[in-house]
């Protein structure tokens, strides 16, 4: 996964974390939840997600200014899924890069 956000509703509130601008407040309107956090929390030990999951590498772009890896509570330490786990799913920051070019970065093809 490259640059991924775990949710519309964290993805908005990243974007616009302003109170008063009205987005935030839409968020739960989606017609889509996009919850990838939630639903790998709750993911089955045999179910396809968590035979995804375990061998997953996560490309996070340092400086991305699209999705903000701050804010995403991404991904490897957070969840306890069955089937993943530090060593089974690993997270990786592209040093410098931003959200469009870190395909561009050396670190990117090595991995």
């Amino acid at each position: 996964l490259e640059n991924p956000f775990s949710s519309i509703g964290g993805m908005v509130r990243a974007l616009y974390p302003q109170r008063w601008l009205p987005y935030r407040y839409l968020a739960p309107l989606a017609m889509g939840r996009w919850d990838a956090l939630a639903a790998v929390r709750g993911m089955r030990l045999k179910s396809l997600l968590a035979r995804l999951a375990s061998g997953a590498l996560v490309l996070l772009s340092e400086k991305d200014e699209a999705v903000p890896t701050y804010s995403l509570g991404l991904p490897t330490g957070d969840y306890p899924g069955p089937a993943v786990t530090e060593d089974s799913c690993r997270q990786l920051v592209i040093r410098g890069a931003l959200h469009e070019h870190t395909w561009l970065h050396r670190q990117w093809a090595m991995e």
